[in-house]
């Protein structure tokens, strides 16, 4: 713990010491939680994606009391060739996908975090674990190795009034599956509340359903396809 404690502090150094100091290794399945950031600084920092892997999933999400995101995002070779590049200014949350070049062997990959005009405080995931669904939040799901096709997550969506839900899935060349099951009654199983079989473009439309926990399934074979829920809580109540 000590040591990641020593990395990470050494990833947040100001500008004038970073560019004088390799940046860190960390791990890649990384979580940074209030990562503070000055205007106009720079925060970098390597990680190492084993060959197998096809995708990189990222996540960055603004502070819920800061002003939101600002500058820019670069996700690079450690030799220098960019893979993604998002402007952060204006926005809430960004995050996606970042296909990653086919390698012999594992690749080293640089993650840069520079600052705009304003300070900025947000949780940066990279791989990120998704137990819950989030109203507005758009889920890569993707195959989880080089040589697989196939992919399966499931996200637990929880509803604390009746709402208005709509989930929808979409991408690319896909046999995708989109599943919603209510919580098991009595011992048995897990209750099917909506099941939409087919390509990329599935979709559950579910009107007043009711206040509870429910998971969320998206399985299928393919290209990587998205899947957005939004809700909001149902009028009258």
């Amino acid at each position: 713990m000590n040591v990641i404690r020593t990395l990470l502090i050494t990833a947040l150094l100001p500008l004038s010491a970073a560019a004088q100091t390799a940046p860190p290794l960390l791990p890649s399945s990384l979580a940074l939680q209030d990562l503070e950031l000055a205007s106009g600084s720079l925060r970098e920092f390597d990680i190492e994606v084993a060959r197998s892997e096809k995708w990189l999933p990222y996540e960055l999400v603004a502070a819920t009391d800061s002003a939101g995101l600002s500058g820019t995002l670069l996700i690079a070779l450690a030799d220098g060739q960019p893979l993604r590049e998002v402007v952060l200014d204006g926005s809430r949350i960004v995050g996606g996908l970042v296909t990653l070049p086919a390698s012999t062997s594992a690749r080293r990959l640089r993650i840069s975090l520079r600052t705009g005009a304003k300070d900025m405080r947000a949780d940066l995931s990279l791989t990120p674990v998704r137990p819950q669904l989030r109203s507005g939040q758009v889920v890569p799901v993707f195959p989880r190795r080089m040589a697989e096709d196939s992919f399966a997550e499931t996200l637990e969506l929880r509803l604390t009034k009746p709402s208005d839900v709509d989930l929808r899935t979409w991408g690319g060349n896909a046999a995708v599956t989109l599943q919603v099951k209510g919580e098991a009654t009595g011992g048995g199983f897990p209750v099917a509340v909506c099941k939409d079989q087919g390509d990329a473009w599935r979709r559950c439309l579910l009107p007043r359903l009711g206040a509870g926990v429910y998971w969320v399934s998206v399985e299928g074979t393919g290209a990587p396809v998205n899947l957005l829920g939004s809700w909001t809580i149902s009028q009258g109540e």
